[in-house]
């Protein structure tokens, strides 16, 4: 039996894994679409 999805308000200890799961997805959705110097330039 599956349990419920909790979602929960956001704290501040959530921003390093949230800002390099952004970079992440950015880089990756992004790469060869725009200049390289962008995609590199993402970080978290």
């Amino acid at each position: 039996m599956n349990s419920p999805l909790h979602i929960r308000p956001g704290v501040a200890a959530d921003i390093p894994r949230l800002s390099k799961a952004y970079a992440e997805s950015w880089r990756s959705t992004y790469q060869g679409m725009t200049p390289e110097v962008l995609v590199k330039g993402i970080t978290a």
